[in-house]
């Protein structure tokens, strides 16, 4: 072994066989040296960018996945048929049977039953009083049939009555007149032509008077003869004057006056025949009137009575209201034994086979979403169960529900229609949503807490032999856990996870814009933590 003394003298030895080198060598040595420290130490050009991999760093290989981009969010089931159940019968009742709360119904059982007895009461009263105006009704028929009988006896006669007036007036100016006419007209010429004869026969008496063969007498007998003819023509004339100038005139004015006397008296029998026939027919619809009245009260608490005995309108589950099922008279619960009034809803029977959950989705989120979109439901009263659904219906403008808890909040009301299921799932149950809005097929993915922003750029940690590197990728869409990879890795690298803060500062500076990620659409923020409750991760910041 050598002493010291002996390997002080070896390194002196050693330093001078060095000192005694070229000079070119010596120096290209130590820039050599200069140049590993620079590269190397911490802080150099080289250090800064590869260092060793820490003891227990967890890594992660890189590889090809299906993504699929989701959106989080919680809601409240309700049924999407609900039927309400109201009490339909007027004023208040007593609840006497009520099914119990929760139980399961069919449709036409019997959920509630309310007291009768003073509806029984009121319709045996009107049930009398129903009989008396169908009595008064058919006795106001009868007069009505009777009245329109006489009516119709009294036109007739009036009618008969003109038809004989105009029959005696036209039998006066088309007969007997002129038969008169005719009768004074022959008079009057038979005696022209009597007075024509006894002219010439005195004529021819005269001369024989003269010679003796006449008596005086005998002449004196045919003037007397001639006399009385011409006063008879002058009879005859008057008459046909009087017949022609007083008496047609006359007669035809009384004819006429008959005539007219006849109409008038037809048009007032009709007149009072339409007015008998509308005072009976207006009795008879006053009679009808009241009996239609009647009948609908007697109906009306006919139906009321049935009513009272509530069946089930479809199939379901009996849930009791709990605050409309109070009233400010009765603040008691609904029970045996309480009073409703017309109109209150009593129960409700929602149709559990086919719920909605209702949820809020958050106004940055809206472009994300669509109506149809697949949706899985997961309920905390049914463990273990996945329910499968479809968004049915997005609310086109958002509203400030929630903004006495954030004024800045601005959500979408959203209805996710579920597949039938007989799970016991009921109305009110709290809901975790998960909506799928795209999948990314086969693409390379990483988990969100292996990637880091500075500024606009991304960068994983990744593993080269013993040392880490920061490598810059491009990113692209994301959901909670993975964030997929454009360029800057492949298959089967691997990168850190959960990057230690030694590493985090190696990360290149940028600026005062540093650290601040880019919130695209797919949902990145630079703080790992993803996107509003979930709806896209991103990468974390350095």
């Amino acid at each position: 072994m050598a002493t010291a003394p002996g390997m002080a003298e070896a390194r002196g030895g050693s330093l001078a066989r060095v000192l005694r080198q070229p000079a070119w060598r010596l120096a290209g040595g130590l820039l050599l040296v200069l140049l590993v420290v620079l590269l190397v130490l911490p802080g150099g050009w080289i250090g800064g960018w590869f260092v060793s991999a820490p003891a227990g760093a967890e890594l992660y290989e890189v590889k090809r996945m299906d993504i699929e981009l989701t959106l989080e969010e919680s809601g409240e089931l309700r049924a999407r048929r609900n039927v309400e159940v109201r009490s339909e019968v007027e004023g208040e009742s007593v609840i006497l049977f009520m099914a119990p709360e929760s139980s399961r119904v069919k449709k036409g059982d019997v959920v509630v039953e309310l007291a009768s007895d003073a509806l029984i009461e009121r319709m045996e009263s009107e049930e009398i009083e129903l009989r008396k105006i169908r009595a008064d009704v058919e006795s106001a028929r009868q007069e009505l049939d009777i009245t329109r009988n006489e009516n119709a006896s009294l036109i007739s006669k009036a009618q008969i009555d003109l038809d004989v007036a105009e029959l005696e007036l036209r039998q006066y100016l088309e007969g007997e007149y002129l038969k008169s006419l005719q009768t004074a007209e022959i008079d009057i010429e038979q005696t022209r032509q009597e007075i024509e004869r006894k002219e010439e026969e005195i004529r021819k008496n005269e001369p024989l008077r003269e010679r003796g063969f006449v008596t005086a007498l005998k002449l004196k007998e045919l003037h007397f003869d001639l006399y009385k003819l011409r006063k008879t023509l002058e009879k005859n004339e008057l008459t046909l004057h009087i017949l022609q100038t007083y008496d047609r005139p006359k007669t035809e004015k009384q004819k006429t006056s008959a005539v007219d006397q006849a109409r008038q008296e037809l048009a007032r029998a009709q007149q009072r025949a339409t007015s008998r026939e509308v005072q009976a027919t207006a009795l008879v619809e006053e009679r009808q009137a009241q009996l239609a009245v009647r009948e609908t009260r007697f109906e009306r608490l006919r139906r009321a009575i049935e009513k009272c005995r509530i069946l089930a309108p479809a199939d379901g589950v009996v849930q009791y209201p709990t605050d409309e099922g109070r009233n400010r008279w009765n603040q008691n619960r609904l029970a045996v034994g309480e009073r409703v009034f017309e109109g209150q809803t009593i129960l409700t029977l929602p149709d559990v086979t086919q719920m909605i959950v209702n949820a809020r989705i958050h106004e940055a989120d809206r472009h994300k979403v669509r109506e149809g979109l697949p949706c899985v439901v997961r309920v905390p009263a049914v463990p273990g169960k996945a329910f499968h659904g479809r968004i049915s219906r997005i609310a086109q403008f958002a509203d400030s529900a929630n903004s006495w808890l954030n004024p800045e909040l601005k959500e979408h009301t959203t209805e996710i229609l579920l597949d039938e299921t007989d799970a016991p799932v009921s109305p009110g149950d709290s809901a975790s949503i998960t909506i799928l809005i795209d999948t990314i097929d086969d693409a390379i993915a990483v988990p969100v807490q292996c990637v880091y922003t500075r500024g606009s750029r991304s960068f994983v940690f990744a593993v080269s032999g013993s040392s880490i590197k920061p490598v810059q990728v491009e990113i692209g869409r994301s959901n909670v856990r993975m964030i997929e990879i454009l360029s800057g890795v492949d298959v089967g690298d691997r990168i850190v996870q959960g990057a230690t803060e030694s590493l985090l500062a190696r990360l290149p500076n940028v600026g005062s814009g540093a650290g601040q990620g880019n919130g695209g659409e797919n949902g990145t923020n630079g703080n790992g933590g993803g996107g509003r409750r979930g709806g896209g991760g991103g990468p974390r910041r350095g």
